[in-house]
């Protein structure tokens, strides 16, 4: 394997001050990179979300894992587990 660098530490400097942000719209600045987001940019976004389709690329639970498990609230598992930890001490 190489140990030559395939960028300089200068062509680094170089290329992160062509394409940095910082200080691109003042100093006192606050949204940074959040400025390039325009108002047509938002219309356009929200017009492509209003005709997309939701994809859910989950497999369904069984009804008993949900009751067991996702319904279940997190107070109910703690008795069980400081029994383990006791068991296990």
């Amino acid at each position: 394997m190489s140990t030559d660098p395939w960028m300089t530490s200068e062509q680094h400097q170089e290329l992160f001050e062509a394409v940095k942000n910082w200080d691109r719209w003042g100093a006192d600045d606050q949204a940074g990179a959040l400025n390039l987001i325009t108002p047509e940019l938002r219309a356009a976004a929200a017009a492509r979300a209003a005709r997309s389709s939701v994809l859910r690329p989950a497999r369904p639970a069984a009804a008993s894992v949900l009751a067991a498990s996702v319904l279940r609230p997190p107070t109910a598992w703690l008795p069980a587990l400081a029994a383990a930890r006791r068991l296990a001490a």
